[in-house]
């Protein structure tokens, strides 16, 4: 049976201004007081334990006072911080396992762990806040078969350090009226009006404990989804009731208005429409035919990336790192399960590490802060792989087929015999040996390439009318869906990029 026993001590700093100097650390040792109002004590060290300059293994007595059943220890230090805090880390060892709690947030939870014969460091910068702050460890000395307090010793032995040096920063004034808001925690939000200028809740209470897209929507309606912005400092932040002024730097959060450049649910126009093969104009628009321009560099494959600590991240289709924008996931959850939430379609079966990558919007827990760090991404690999890319078309406008042979355009798109079923042409048997695509396909061409484009798309489900192979609006609509559903770039059209490499596949696995 375990024993609970909880140990609290009350810690209050005061700064009274801008110190010179800029650490305050804060130890484990007897001034710890119980909650029956005794001293902690120093417990009996085991020689396997690590040491914390300046801080001491404590417990409720010497020696573990049930080393068979096991205890469970809560310790929680409350203290307050009138100053800015520019950062903040605590160090720590446990006998056994720990859950770590910062003004009631779970930090981390290695509870079934045993973390005594090293030391764990934290950055705990975005946990902490000015005003009261709470610390609190619950530590678990696991059951054991001696009866020797020696041999199943508890303990916990910490040291926090606050940099307290406040960063100075200069008052940059803009004419940035983009629609934003600002949080931080224990003050009362902010956002910015039509002029500029950012302006205090006039509720008084409104926190960052609130949804942004929801607080967003309460001063500009027409908000769709919300982003980081950029650091920007405000010099009149106020507390609960909107009094008092206090000064802090922290990123601000835009919010993505209808018509903005990322807003992503706003219909691209395919600028290449009408450009088939050897189009110098557009039979659509009249524009000139512009080459399509690739950038190979953007590094599109399924991955994710864990820091303890922090939120987890994910390539968006883009190729961009995205933080999961529930705020919580963390580097505890299991690999595979992550990867399948962010690509549910790829029949994604296993992980494996992919390379050392550095992303510089980590986030703290509720996605607040920004950090930077290296760690190694996580590949989410899919049961098939793609083959390689498909014949293209050199600048002499010769062909070459999947062996990167050279063969005749026009000989490598096969004859198809139809067989009319009602009043639309589906093709059963294709010649699939000598497949290419040898020109773009937008709308506005029409052949037997767009046959089969329009063959694999009606095959998986996709919304085609007719078989006719003239790339219409419908063929357009349904390619966009094809390109969402497999996370490659939207264009609604098919050109000599990563959409021909699914293309390929899907002819080379056709039932």
């Amino acid at each position: 049976m375990l024993k609970k026993i909880l140990f609290i001590f009350v810690l209050f700093i005061s700064f009274g201004g801008i110190s010179s100097a800029d650490t305050l650390n804060i130890y484990s040792d007897n001034t710890d007081i119980l909650s029956n109002g005794d001293n902690a004590v120093y417990a009996w060290k085991n020689k396997k334990w690590v040491s914390i300059p300046g801080a001491f293994w404590i417990w409720n007595s010497y020696y573990a006072s049930n080393s068979i059943n096991g205890e469970v220890e809560t310790f929680t230090k409350t203290f307050t911080i009138e100053n800015d805090i520019n950062s903040a880390q605590i160090q720590f060892a446990t006998d056994n396992g720990y859950i770590l709690e910062i003004n009631n947030i779970i930090f981390e939870d290695n509870y079934l762990g045993s973390a005594f014969t090293y030391i764990t460091t934290r950055d705990i910068t975005n946990y902490l806040k000015q005003g009261n702050n709470t610390v609190k460890f619950t530590v678990v000395n696991n059951s054991s078969i001696h009866t020797d307090p020696k041999l199943n010793p508890g303990g916990l032995i910490y040291k926090l350090s606050i940099d307290k040096t406040k960063i100075i920063t200069d008052k940059i004034t803009t004419n940035d009226k983009t629609p934003r808001i600002m949080y931080w925690w224990g003050k009362v939000n902010q956002h910015i009006d039509n002029t500029g200028v950012w302006q205090t809740d006039p509720d008084g209470v409104s926190g960052a404990n609130l949804d942004k897209l929801t607080y967003c929507k309460k001063w500009y309606p027409k908000t769709i989804k919300v982003i980081d912005h950029k650091l920007e400092t405000i010099d009149k932040w106020k507390e609960r009731g909107n009094k008092n002024n206090w000064t802090s730097t922290k990123m601000s959060m835009k919010c993505v208005q209808p018509g903005d450049p990322e807003d992503d649910t706003l219909v691209i126009v395919d600028p290449y429409i009408g450009c088939g093969f050897g189009n110098k104009f557009s039979t659509i628009t009249g524009k000139e035919c512009l080459p399509t321009i690739i950038d190979t560099n953007i590094d599109k494959t399924p991955r994710i990336m864990y820091w303890w600590g922090k939120v987890n991240q994910h390539i968006d289709n883009a190729g961009v790192w995205q933080t999961d924008p529930d705020g919580v996931s963390g580097a505890n959850l299991d690999k595979l399960t992550y990867c399948k939430k962010w690509y549910p379609k790829l029949n994604i079966t296993n992980t494996k590490d992919y390379k050392n990558e550095t992303i510089n919007t980590w986030r703290a827990v509720k996605n607040t802060g920004a950090y930077t760090a290296t760690k190694m991404s996580i590949e989410c690999i899919s049961e098939k792989t793609l083959p390689s890319v498909l014949p293209i078309v050199d600048n002499e406008n010769m062909c070459f087929d999947i062996n990167n042979e050279e063969v005749d355009c026009v000989a490598t798109i096969p004859e198809i015999n139809p067989i009319i079923e009602q009043e639309n042409q589906e093709y059963k048997e294709l010649d699939l040996v000598n497949v290419s695509f040898y020109r773009d396909l937008v709308v506005g061409v029409s052949g037997n390439d767009v046959k089969l484009l329009q063959k694999i798309l009606k095959d998986k489900g996709y919304n085609i009318d007719k078989i006719d192979g003239i790339y219409g609006e419908k063929t357009r609509l349904a390619v966009v869906e094809y390109q969402k559903n497999n996370n490659l770039n939207v264009s609604g059209f098919i050109n000599n990029d990563e959409v021909l490499d699914r293309i390929k596949f899907e002819l080379l696995n056709l039932d």
